[in-house]
């Protein structure tokens, strides 16, 4: 009975501190893409920024992704603490991982701990020895130290971290195909930010066995069960990044 309450009194706390954020109290701890257009659109610094929407990669192409994400570290684009500007990232399922690494300002280079991190989880689900949703939980638990953890929910290096999934009432995957998918942008630490990752990458049956899985008390999945592979935006300045032809 305590845990829940404190429980509850940390997701009010996250729904004031998103409110505060992104100035509605309609949308609470969860966002629609257009909510994220509005306040890029409102906001004058960041004109010249841009905004990425990473895709789905599926185990074969995340390092295809992360590449991509090392080669906009590399490039400039990306803001860094000292900017006034601020990136947005969206992510679906490895997109969602993908931006959660960005927003932490994770070293994304061929040797860096994330590549060889990723190459030996991704070992353990070749030889059966587990299943994709404990590859996506250990990374985030060898990764995200207390810096990491900050770095994403105060906003320290000016990229925000939106992580995408869609809710599956009463665990129906056919009505999940028609639900609106839903950002989450403000989180209450290293727990709540690796649950977001997992329910982004949920695969029905292939995470971990089980249709759905649980966040903030809804059965959620993986977006990518609508038949949209990346979030579609049409906001200024936003770019759509597709492992897959259109």
């Amino acid at each position: 009975v305590i845990m829940n309450a404190l429980l509850r009194r940390e997701v009010r706390d996250v729904v004031r501190r998103s409110q505060a954020s992104f100035g509605s109290t309609s949308s609470l701890t969860h966002h629609k893409v257009a909510d994220i257009e509005r306040m890029v659109a409102n906001n004058e610094d960041d004109d010249d920024a841009l905004h990425f929407s990473l895709s789905g990669t599926g185990p074969a192409f995340f390092s295809w992704m992360v590449g991509f994400s090392h080669g906009l570290q590399q490039s400039g684009i990306l803001s860094s603490a000292s900017s006034k500007s601020t990136n947005h990232l969206m992510g679906i399922s490895g997109g969602s991982m993908c931006a959660t690494l960005l927003a932490a300002d994770f070293d994304l280079s061929s040797n860096s701990d994330v590549m060889l991190c990723g190459q030996e989880q991704s070992d353990r689900c070749r030889d059966g020895k587990q299943k994709l949703g404990m590859l996506v939980s250990n990374m985030i638990e060898d990764l995200l130290d207390d810096t990491a953890v900050q770095k994403i929910m105060n906003n320290n290096t000016r990229r925000k971290l939106h992580i995408a999934m869609v809710d599956a009432p009463n665990g129906s995957l056919i009505k999940a195909y028609n639900q609106h998918i839903k950002l989450y942008s403000n989180f209450m630490g290293k727990e709540d930010i690796k649950n977001a990752v997992l329910a982004s990458t949920h695969i029905p049956y292939f995470a971990n066995g089980d249709a759905t899985t649980m966040f903030r008390e809804k059965e959620v999945l993986d977006a990518g069960v609508t038949g949209q592979m990346f979030i579609p935006t049409k906001g200024k300045n936003f770019v759509n990044v597709n492992i897959f032809p259109p």
